[in-house]
């Protein structure tokens, strides 16, 4: 037994010394990429997200204290993301110029994405940029049962949906649609809306209704000029699975407005984030990316 006690005791000695060893032989890295945007100069990203409309001559800010090579690669998204040219402002800070084409005349917000890669391959070091644009789509109505693939409002005649099961597994959903409006008498001057009631709540069967009014055009089918989106955050509570859409429209009589392309994406809390432009400053030490 004594002999037993000293050898734990020499154990326990010898493990200082092995820490101090492990630490010796793992120095931490210096290498840093640092990556923004013009609009947001103190927050450094981990990925780019692009404005439905698009952007012409949008830059990223790259600076690392090591040499950089850099690519795109499109994925299957074709070519919406374009890099124009890529300038030196000062040693260790490059300016990435882009255009990114509008994904609204395709009277959809379905994401589409890219990768853009700054890589050190001597060091085995660098950062992998998802350049994306738009939501992942969780629910869609097209009336395509119907003529022209829209639903008619007029007068007291509204549209609702059933209760819409994708929701109820996220906080915060996009909701698009495309509306124009169609009279039979001079209309122009006139403030022409169509109404959407989100019924249903947060949480379950808890009754909330939030009504948003968009203002319509006048026009003839569904286009990028008459395509609306709006974010259903619920005050931060969770949407219900039971959460119902209603449009309605309330304008002079001889008006009527048609709907179509009625879609639900979801938003991520860390997409959330971009979508609000939240400026908070934040300490990058740790937010490398090791490839």
């Amino acid at each position: 037994m004594r002999y037993r006690l000293s050898f734990i005791w020499f154990l326990l000695l010898l493990i200082p010394s092995c820490r101090d060893g492990i630490k010796e032989d793992s120095p931490q890295r210096t290498e840093y990429i640092r990556i923004w945007q013009d609009e947001r100069p103190g927050v450094f990203l981990d990925n780019i997200q692009i404005p439905f409309e698009g952007v012409t001559d949008g830059k990223i800010h790259v600076n690392s204290n090591v040499a950089l090579e850099m690519s795109y690669n499109p994925g299957n998204s074709g070519d919406w993301f374009t890099i124009k040219s890529v300038d030196s402002a000062e040693p260790g800070h490059s300016i990435i110029t882009y255009d990114a084409a509008s994904m609204l005349p395709d009277n959809s917000l379905e994401r589409r994405h890219g990768n853009l890669r700054l890589v050190a391959p001597d060091l085995f070091f660098g950062k992998f940029l998802n350049v994306q644009q738009g939501y992942d789509q969780v629910w869609s109505e097209t009336f395509d049962a119907n003529p022209g693939n829209y639903e008619s409002l007029s007068g007291v005649k509204t549209w609702s949906s059933d209760e819409i099961s994708a929701l109820g597994t996220h906080f915060y959903d996009y909701l698009s649609f495309n509306a124009w409006a169609e009279a039979v008498s001079d209309v122009s001057g006139r403030n022409l809306t169509v109404d959407v009631t989100v019924g249903g709540g947060p949480v379950f069967e808890a009754i909330n209704r939030t009504v948003y009014s968009f203002n319509v055009p006048v026009g003839s089918a569904a286009a990028a000029e008459n395509i609306h989106f709006a974010l259903l955050s619920n005050g931060g509570a969770r949407m219900s699975p039971k959460t119902t859409l209603t449009f309605s429209e309330h304008n002079p009589a001889g008006v009527t407005v048609k709907i179509a392309n009625v879609r639900l994406y979801k938003v991520s809390e860390e997409e959330i984030d971009d979508f609000l432009n939240d400026d908070e400053d934040y300490n990058n030490d740790d937010e490398e990316d090791w490839i």
